[in-house]
């Protein structure tokens, strides 16, 4: 399966850099029985029942990026925290970084112990990542916004009930909802669960592979509580219509998901590609995804490569703004779950 089939030109004016005026103004394309309708993320609960049950990832975006010296050379790091003294990290810089190379970060030093691929791994010599990230540490943009966090986005780059820090992105399709959308959504007798997935690098890799079967799924870490567990068995068993608010939500239940959901802190590393048959959720809302991207292979596999690139084909015709600050799709889907 050709990378370029997941591959589209989008005109760089449709990429939403900053926040909307407000929060819960962006537009909404729906795919519901193959038809395209055009709406907007306050009426999202129009097209919900109550036999729906919504799973929302609420994780918090950590202030992930810093930066550094490495032999008098400035260095950018995007630090995945492992433990207190260990960190996976991102490295940008001209120093040519080595193992043993030592990272200078105001007044912390990091040592670098291994090279993975495009990873560097960090051990901190003194003090504890969580300490050196909340005093230097900056909120993590994704790179194609071509620039750094200001105040506005310390507070629209996070979703209304982020809870648990330890993403390095957030979980965008979270970010349009506000208080009064979700107070409509629960009385019209729709219930929501939470889950914690840590959104990490995988956000920012591109496939490289042209066959996409060779490339290696990164894994991301996410926690499903007992009580979330246990009413998600509960809702499946009453032929409940499990709904995926953004593709965080998706990876981890159809990986947690086999004959059942089961509580504790998983690694999901589920690659979901056209062909793949989805087990438990039965719509997704997702904002629009970067070409060649995992994201769009996973929706793909929901809806079918045509649909979606007849959704596609129609959001950049009417001008619908794309990626993080951009606008969404709801997918009803076709499956049966």
């Amino acid at each position: 399966m050709k990378i370029t089939n997941f591959d589209y030109k989008l005109p760089k004016e449709l990429i939403q850099t900053r926040p909307k005026g407000n929060r819960g103004e962006s537009r909404m394309m729906c795919l519901e029985n193959n038809e395209i309708i055009h709406s907007n993320i306050k009426s999202f609960p129009d097209y919900l029942t109550d036999n729906d049950v919504l799973v929302f990832n609420q994780t918090k975006v950590n202030k992930a990026r810093t930066y550094g010296l490495c032999k008098n050379k400035q260095v950018e790091l995007l630090v995945d925290i492992q433990d207190n003294t260990h960190a996976s990290c991102m490295l940008k810089t001209k120093c040519k970084p080595q193992v043993d190379d030592i990272i200078e970060i105001e007044n912390f030093q990091a040592k670098i112990i291994r090279k993975r691929e495009t990873f560097f791994d960090l051990e901190l010599l003194d003090g504890s990542w969580h300490v050196l990230l909340d005093k230097h540490g900056i909120l993590p943009l994704p790179p194609y916004f071509k620039r750094e966090a200001d105040t506005e986005d310390y507070d629209r780059y996070q979703t209304i009930f982020a809870k648990k820090q330890g993403s390095i992105a957030a979980p965008t399709a979270s970010l349009h909802f506000t208080k009064e959308i979700i107070e409509t959504i629960l009385n019209k007798g729709v219930k929501i669960v939470y889950i914690d997935l840590e959104v990490g690098f995988g956000t920012f890799l591109p496939v490289k592979t042209e066959n996409i079967l060779e490339h290696t799924m990164h894994k991301e870490n996410y926690t499903i509580s007992k009580d979330a567990a246990d009413f998600l068995n509960e809702s499946k068993q009453m032929g409940k219509n499990i709904v995926a608010i953004g593709t965080t939500v998706v990876r981890a239940l159809e990986h947690n998901y086999d004959k059942g959901f089961t509580n504790g802190t998983f690694a999901a590393d589920n690659f979901i590609y056209p062909g793949y048959s989805y087990k438990i959720v039965g719509s997704i809302l997702t904002n629009f995804h970067l070409p060649k991207s995992t994201l769009l292979m996973l929706i793909s596999a929901f809806v079918g490569q045509n649909e979606v690139k007849k959704m596609y084909d129609e959001a950049i015709k009417q001008e619908y703004k794309f990626f993080s600050y951009g606008d969404c799709m709801f997918l009803k889907g076709k499956n049966e779950v």
